[in-house]
């Protein structure tokens, strides 16, 4: 099973089309989405609602906007919650500047038994896809310092929310 976290805040034109790209790279795997809604001030939490009707997706909101940390733990915890050990718990972004076209490939390799699998930029083929300017810029920043105080081997891209984990490591935390 594939469980995928997507944390939104005011992304309602962005979701359906998020949803749309998950349903076509996935076609036919067994997933579940986990929409979780920050404190949107537009129709964020009306939008997941209704795309429910029509996609695997449980609707988790917060009230008031919690910043991402507690978005991901809101996730997190859903899903490993009810997840299989060697099921994938998926990160991806609300806003579109995840291509779902990637799930296949990163759960595959979850499937294989990697643990953790990141959707970096900064590899082969790798690349910005609708990612804002000064997000760029504070993302590459933050990357130049995590690799120079807290280097990991084969992790080139530490600011991607875009990420796979197999649920064990997840849970076992």
């Amino acid at each position: 099973m594939i469980w995928i976290i997507i944390p939104a805040y005011n992304e309602a034109q962005n979701l359906p089309t998020v949803m749309q790209g998950i349903a076509a790279a996935l076609h036919g795997l067994p997933y579940k989405a986990f929409i979780v809604n920050d404190g949107s001030h537009d129709e964020t939490l009306a939008v997941a609602n209704q795309l429910a009707q029509n996609f695997p997706i449980e609707v988790l909101d917060h009230k008031v906007n919690r910043g991402v940390a507690q978005v991901f733990r809101t996730g997190i915890i859903r899903a490993a919650s009810i997840a299989d050990e060697n099921d994938a718990i998926i990160i991806m972004e609300g806003d579109g500047t995840s291509d779902p076209r990637l799930l296949p490939k990163m759960t595959h390799i979850i499937a294989q038994g990697t643990d953790v699998v990141i959707a970096s930029r900064y590899v082969k083929g790798g690349r910005y896809q609708g990612f804002p300017f000064k997000r760029m810029v504070l993302s590459k920043a933050a990357n130049s310092i995590f690799q120079i105080f807290f280097p990991v081997q084969n992790v080139l891209d530490y600011s991607i929310f875009y990420r796979a984990y197999r649920a064990e490591c997840l849970q076992k935390a």
